[in-house]
């Protein structure tokens, strides 16, 4: 019988302490962080692969870039291009070391070439350790902030655009990067 009544006294303390518990919902990412989600992890994982110069052919940078930022970077590449020209062979080799690309990458230089230069990935060397902070979307515009090791917290935009069918999330989200200047 004490044990009935024992049992009969915690029963309303228990009930109480879970029902503190249920209270509180974790928050659920929506679709749209999710997809921003996504990009934010393959921009990390095309960085390191750039870092350890796994990744050469393809532009998976140039892909995850807003029509902006690609604008910015093909400027910039024209500059490297028409700077690269006008250099002696003992310059150009400088100019080819400076950036980390070929001397052929810089005579034909795009801006597709100029997110793999040194510039961009010195401006970018600490993303691929980063960690994922908040995310905001409003319409087809996000914010993402993310923390560097150091502790810095970084702040970058993202634009929606039109995906063809089928295209997964990711492709659907383009980031604002600031572009770094080509060396002078």
């Amino acid at each position: 019988m004490s044990r009935f009544i024992s049992l009969f006294l915690l029963l309303p303390a228990m009930i109480g302490c879970s029902q503190n518990k249920s209270n509180i919902a974790p928050k659920t990412a929506t679709e749209g962080e999710r997809a921003v989600e996504q990009a934010f992890t393959r921009l990390q994982a095309d960085i390191a692969a750039l870092q350890e110069k796994k990744q050469r052919v393809d532009d998976p940078i140039w892909d995850l870039l807003a029509p902006e930022s690609q604008a910015d970077a093909e400027r910039e590449a024209k500059v490297v291009k028409a700077a690269y020209a006008k250099l002696a062979d003992k310059d150009k080799a400088n100019l080819a070391k400076k950036l980390a690309l070929s001397a052929k990458e810089l005579a034909d230089m795009t801006g597709k070439q100029y997110v793999k230069s040194q510039p961009f990935l010195d401006k970018y060397q600490k993303v691929p350790e980063s960690k994922l902070g908040k995310i905001t979307i409003t319409g087809e515009k996000a914010t993402l902030e993310f923390v560097q090791p150091d502790k810095t917290t970084v702040t970058v935009n993202l634009t929606r655009h039109k995906s063809a069918e089928g295209q997964p999330l990711l492709d659907k989200w383009r980031f604002n990067l600031e572009i770094p200047q080509a060396p002078k």
